[in-house]
């Protein structure tokens, strides 16, 4: 057993292959293949009924799918009952024993394993030192704040040197400001101990700021598989636009496809940027650019520029945003820093918008 002072402990991989659950005619997860690689931060992000949280019960084998196999490091467990699988699982409830103490719902996992009572003790202090909870063994849960049972549960999850350590929304009940600070807290913990994570949410910055790569899901399907900034650079249709930050989103035609590059037609607006494979002109397509890639410019262009009336100001703190009307009636949303060239917009002000090529994100059919 490896001491959780020494960091590096190694995770393990995880594959999903072909996996389906469904419950009655509805398919909770519908035929989803997944790779998770050894050591990674993997956040399975979607709305309610997404699927997420069935799929993480799969994993931990909670449920056994309906068809589909489950590997760890390469080996079948998809009928290997949870307790024989040694993954630390952390609920969105946390799941304390109330009667108690932290010490003793800490190792709580060691006792059964039939541990030695000191490599409990010494477990415990040194795993309760990695949360930040040293001093507070002899403790009940209803002692803690809502941060402090979170701690405890982490602890509970990880103080058996468990290779994958699997998380519902365990967040999901902090304040924001709590929770900001748990999610750097809980990355660092699994930077050091180099486990596994398999996490679910449906708080895109949650998985933004966590992840390693992110698992956007959609009624039991996966979406798209990729780094954080691969999704929100390059998300794979509008779903994925839409759900993972702020999108403007302009619907219209192809004019032309020149050297890998499209020109679409929307509504009087000509917008260029790099081509999707396949495109060609005459088909219908939808363009995404960021609120925080629009920029004011001093004169209009051809392409990716409108000249537009300012509708509303609305202030989001160290941010301006901006709803811009377009002539066609199409409204834009402008991110801007505050006290940048931009941050002093009045309603009603005519202003020139556009932004660069590679900042324009096709998306797909509309």
């Amino acid at each position: 057993m490896v001491d959780h002072d020494t960091p590096g402990t190694r995770g393990a991989s995880l594959r999903l292959d072909s996996v389906r659950k469904a419950f009655g005619t509805v398919a909770a997860v519908d035929g989803v293949t997944l790779d998770v690689e050894r050591g990674i931060f993997l956040s399975l992000l979607g709305a309610s009924g997404s699927g997420k949280t069935t799929m993480l019960m799969l994993v931990a084998g909670f449920l056994v799918p309906d068809s589909g196999m489950i590997l760890l490091d390469q080996e079948p467990i998809t009928f290997r009952p949870p307790y024989k699988r040694n993954f630390g699982v952390v609920f969105q409830n946390y799941a304390l024993f109330p009667h108690m103490r932290v010490a003793d719902n800490v190792g709580f996992p060691l006792k059964m394993r039939g541990a030695p009572r000191e490599q409990i003790r010494r477990k415990v202090q040194t795993t309760l030192e990695l949360v930040s909870l040293a001093g507070y063994e002899n403790r009940y849960p209803r002692q803690l704040s809502g941060g402090q049972q979170q701690r405890v549960a982490l602890a509970r999850a990880i103080v058996a040197d468990q290779p994958v350590l699997l998380m519902d929304e365990p967040l999901s009940a902090l304040d924001k400001q709590l929770r900001e600070r748990m999610q750097l807290e809980l990355k660092n913990i699994q930077r050091r101990l180099g486990v596994t994570v398999v996490y679910v949410t449906h708080d895109q910055t949650e998985a933004l700021v966590m992840s390693d790569k992110i698992a956007v899901m959609r009624e039991g399907r996966l979406e798209q598989v990729g780094t954080p900034r691969d999704l929100y650079d390059r998300p794979a249709n509008r779903y994925v636009a839409e759900f993972l930050g702020e999108s403007n989103f302009l619907d219209g035609t192809v004019r032309d496809v020149v050297a890998g590059e499209c020109c679409v037609e929307c509504g009087g607006l000509l917008v260029v940027g790099t081509c999707p494979p396949g495109v060609q002109a005459g088909e219908s397509l939808s363009v995404a650019v960021r609120p925080e890639r629009l920029r004011l410019q001093s004169e209009t262009t051809a392409a990716n520029c409108v000249a537009a009336r300012v509708d509303e100001t609305i202030y989001v703190g160290d941010a301006i945003k901006y709803r811009i009307r377009a002539p066609s009636g199409a409204l834009l949303t402008m991110k801007v820093s505050r006290g940048g060239p931009a941050d002093d917009l009045r309603p009603g002000e005519r202003v020139t918008v556009g932004w660069a090529r590679e900042d324009v994100m096709f998306v797909g059919a509309p």
